[in-house]
C-alpha cells in the first residue's frame, strides 16, 4: 500500500468519527470545528491498568493529542481540494475491490485449470534451453549397512544385482541394514545427498554417460551408492525438475485467459440486464 493510499484512508477515517452515535445525554468533552469528542470514543487501552492521577494524566494527554490533531485536520480540509482527495479515494476503492473479486475468482476457480503431461512436455521442449540449473542435482540410490555386519558382502552383491530377486532380498534384510534407498526416479540437491553421505564428491562429467558406482567404508559405516545421472550447474534442467514451475505458469496463464473471457461475460450479462446505457455525443 503506498504512503498516499494510507494518507488518504487516513483521512477519510479521521473524518469519519462523527459518524457514532452517542447517547443525548452524554456530553461532549472537546470540539474542533465539526469534530466532537465524547467521553465514550476514548479507547479504554489509554487508561487501562492506570489508576488515579496516572490514569486522569493519560486521557488529558489523549484529549490534548486529539485536540491537536484534529486542529491540523480542520484546516487540511479547508484549504485542499476535498474533491480531488475524494475521487483518488473512490479510484483507490475500486482498485481493492477489482483486486478482492479477482482474488475471490481465483480462489474458486484455479483448482479447475488443468494442465496436461502433454502440454507440460511440449512447454519444456520449447523452453529447455531456458532452464538451467544453479546447483547439482542427483538421481541415486544407496545402501548403508555396519561395517562389521558378517553378512556385509551379501549385501553388496545383492545390491549391485540386476536380478529383481537379489534385490527383494535385499528390500526383505531391511532391518539389517542402517539405511536403503532402492528409488532411483527422485531428483535431489547433492547438499541434501551429503547429509546422508558426507563425503560424497562428483567433478563433471561423473555418472552423465553412465552410472557412477562408490563403495566407501567411513566411521564403522559401510556406503554403497549408485547414482544413476547427475545434473551440474548451467546444465539443461531435466523436465523432471522444471515440470512444477512450468505447470504453475501454465496454470496462470490459462486462468488469465479464462479471466479475460469471465470479463466479456459480465459485460454480456450487463447488457442482458440493461445496466449499461450509452449516451450520445452532444
Amino acid at each position: 500500500m503506498t504512503r498516499t493510499a494510507v494518507l488518504l484512508i487516513g483521512l477519510t477515517l479521521l473524518g469519519g468519527c462523527t459518524a457514532r452515535e452517542h447517547s443525548a445525554t452524554e456530553k461532549p468533552l472537546v470540539q474542533v470545528g465539526h469534530f466532537v469528542l465524547h467521553r465514550s470514543d476514548i479507547p479504554a487501552r489509554v487508561y487501562a491498568g492506570k489508576k488515579g492521577r496516572d490514569s486522569v494524566l493519560a486521557v488529558r494527554d489523549y484529549i490534548k493529542a486529539w485536540t491537536e490533531d484534529r486542529s491540523f485536520l480542520y484546516f487540511a480540509l479547508q484549504n485542499t481540494d476535498t474533491a480531488r482527495i475524494n475521487r483518488l479515494t473512490e479510484d483507490y476503492r475500486n482498485a481493492l475491490l477489482r483486486d478482492f473479486y479477482e482474488t475471490r475468482l481465483r480462489e474458486l476457480g484455479m483448482d479447475s485449470v488443468q494442465v496436461s503431461r502433454r502440454e507440460l512436455r511440449d512447454y519444456y521442449n520449447r523452453q529447455k534451453e531456458n532452464f538451467r540449473a544453479t546447483d547439482t542435482f542427483i538421481r541415486w540410490r544407496y545402501l548403508i549397512v555396519d561395517a562389521t555386519n558378517p553378512k556385509r558382502y551379501r549385501y553388496r552383491n545383492w545390491f549391485y544385482s540386476t536380478r529383481d530377486e537379489d534385490r527383494q532380498k535385499l528390500e526383505a534384510a531391511y532391518k539389517d541394514l542402517l539405511a536403503l534407498e532402492p528409488d532411483t526416479s527422485q531428483w535431489i540437491p547433492l547438499r541434501q545427498a551429503r547429509k546422508i553421505f558426507p563425503s560424497l564428491r562428483l567433478r563433471k562429467p561423473q555418472a552423465v554417460s553412465k552410472p557412477l558406482r562408490i563403495q566407501k567404508t567411513q566411521d564403522k559405516r559401510l556406503y554403497l551408492v549408485e547414482i544413476i545421472r547427475a545434473v551440474y550447474p548451467d546444465d539443461v534442467l531435466p523436465f523432471e525438475l522444471t515440470a512444477d514451475r512450468v505447470r504453475y505458469f501454465l496454470k496462470q496463464r490459462k486462468w488469465e485467459s479464462r479471466l479475460k473471457d469471465l470479463r466479456r461475460k459480465m459485460m454480456h450479462e450487463a447488457q442482458q440486464q440493461k445496466l449499461i446505457k450509452y449516451y450520445a455525443d452532444e
